[in-house]
């Protein structure tokens, strides 16, 4: 459930709404339309959670030109999310939220201090945008107050220092000094593969493969994360193939959604020499390559932990709607179509 189809939704819901005559929304009937508007909310975050696609509606609430904080929905979500546990998806909510918050307070903060730069007879101490100012001010230590909470409650301890970090330097009207990139390269998909190889090694030497991963892409800056994040995506779409899926269903005895996710995530993980082997499905190497159970789920949030460590703003990578390709089958139908898998990880 990406973007596109919540937005699909969405309209979808509203133009229903819209063509019922015993609504009888006018123009100037604000709260009818906003009532509307939440309800059209609520039916979107249903859908996700009934399909379970949570991280899709909460980048379509970031995508909005609304403050997450303030669409009505946006408790709830936060309420869910935390009553599952799921604290990944629960951050990015919140963070989303602070950043927009953020974002709208500098902006009048810019604001005003090119007013006075310029010595605008139009500014006072009474100008409106001093009152918008403290209002967002408000708006957004609250936010911090409501995030910090949320983070005791979970124990997610290292989050909330940094928040607390964060918290301080806004009451002071500073922002965060952005670190500079001190590996100066562009990253191309050759570029990935030699950190994937160096996570590898370091993986051999005692050094967690995510934790090495992270700490070398923080060198690259901000742009080189996007740029990583975006290879690792269609290196994945290219494995996004009815017959990779087969052979994970074959090899682990069993393949939902989600495993075949973290099924295209951990041959990724394996170097480029073993990746492009099983791309292209060679038969002769597949057994040497699944020694044990392929499954790396943290490998997808890697760049988004790096993005987090070096930027304020939303780890978020356009990609084209992502569909299967290949032809379908059924599971009873496996051992008849892919006789040689099943021989091989009988």
């Amino acid at each position: 459930m990406d973007n596109r189809n919540i937005d699909d939704e969405y309209d979808r819901y509203l133009d229903k709404i819209f063509d019922k005559e015993e609504h009888g929304v006018e123009g100037n009937n604000i709260k009818d339309i906003k009532d509307i508007l939440d309800e059209a909310e609520k039916y979107v975050i249903d859908i996700a959670i009934n399909n379970n696609k949570l991280e899709g509606v909460v980048y379509w609430f970031l995508d909005q030109y609304l403050l997450p904080a303030r669409i009505p929905n946006f408790y709830r979500l936060s309420k869910y999310l935390e009553s599952k546990k799921d604290v990944r998806i629960l951050k990015i909510l919140w963070r989303g939220a602070l950043t927009s918050s953020k974002g709208e307070f500098w902006t009048l903060i810019d604001g005003r201090n090119y007013l006075i730069k310029i010595k605008s007879k139009y500014y006072t101490k009474d100008s409106k945008i001093n009152y918008r100012i403290e209002e967002e001010r408000e708006s957004t230590l609250r936010l911090f107050s409501e995030y910090k909470e949320i983070l005791k409650r979970n124990n997610l301890n290292d989050d909330l220092n940094k928040v607390l970090e964060e918290e301080e330097l806004f009451k002071h009207e500073k922002k965060r000094k952005k670190l500079k990139a001190r590996d100066k390269r562009k990253i191309t998909e050759d570029i990935f593969w030699e950190l994937i190889d160096e996570a590898i090694e370091s993986d051999k030497n005692d050094i967690d493969f995510k934790t090495y991963l992270v700490g070398r892409l923080i060198e690259f800056g901000p742009a080189q994360i996007i740029n990583f994040e975006k290879i690792f995506q269609e290196l994945d779409s290219k494995l996004y193939t009815w017959e990779h899926w087969a052979l994970a269903y074959i090899i682990r005895r069993g393949c939902g959604d989600d495993a075949f996710d973290y099924f295209r995530a951990w041959v990724i993980a394996q170097g480029k020499g073993k990746y492009y082997s099983v791309l292209n499905m060679n038969i002769d190497k597949l057994k040497n390559i699944f020694q044990r159970d392929p499954q790396f789920e943290s490998f997808l949030y890697i760049a988004e932990s790096a993005y987090g460590e070096v930027s304020d703003s939303i780890f978020k990578v356009k990609t084209k709607n992502k569909k299967i390709t290949g032809k379908k089958w059924d599971e009873e139908d496996l051992p008849n179509i892919y006789p040689e898998l099943y021989k091989i990880f009988e």
